[in-house]
């Protein structure tokens, strides 16, 4: 195992802990949102029944200690009931976002986990590509490199040769003209 993280590199290990770190928000957010979870149809069924009845400080009480956000938002509407209907509407909107937030909170860490460890494994891939390519032109080079010097002096060679050349046929032709 440890031989496999030596080969990976610091990316590797960057990786796996953003991994441990996305598990545990992830098991963070599903322990949280599974603890916040009832049924909402007898919850309701269970407040109304407790409204016909005039107990409206025993539903605001099973408002209050029930988790998750429909309680929330039931303990709002019974708390603001003698509101024009616009101010409630208005209040439910904002303790639903409220809510919306509160669940959603930690998953754009998640999304920006999963956006960048992809990344991070290429980047690791091009890097360990690289090396691989490195090691095999000092160990075992296929092919000569072809050293730049050399073409520069071959075709400066040429360019000399040539103007031997081009001097040589301009003393022939005005030696027989």
């Amino acid at each position: 195992m440890r031989d496999l993280l030596e080969a990976g590199g610091p990316l590797l290990i960057v990786i796996i802990f953003l991994g441990i770190l996305s598990l545990i928000v992830f098991l963070e957010r599903a322990l949280q949102l599974h603890r916040s979870r009832i049924d909402e149809t007898d919850f309701l069924q269970g407040i109304f029944n407790t409204i016909k009845r005039g107990n409206i400080t025993e539903a605001l009480t099973l408002c209050d200690e029930a988790p998750g956000p429909v309680p929330r938002l039931l303990g709002i509407a019974i708390r603001r009931r003698n509101s024009s209907r616009e101010v409630l509407v208005d209040e439910l909107e904002q303790a639903g976002r409220a809510e919306i937030s509160r669940m959603e909170r930690r998953i754009s860490f998640l999304a920006l986990v999963a956006q960048i460890t992809p990344l991070m494994g290429l980047l690791g891939t091009v890097i360990g590509i690289l090396k691989a390519l490195l090691v095999m032109r000092t160990q075992a080079p296929m092919v000569q490199s072809i050293d730049v010097v050399r073409i520069n002096y071959g075709s400066s060679k040429y360019s000399s040769r040539t103007s031997r050349c081009n001097t040589l046929l301009y003393r022939i032709q005005r030696l027989g003209s």
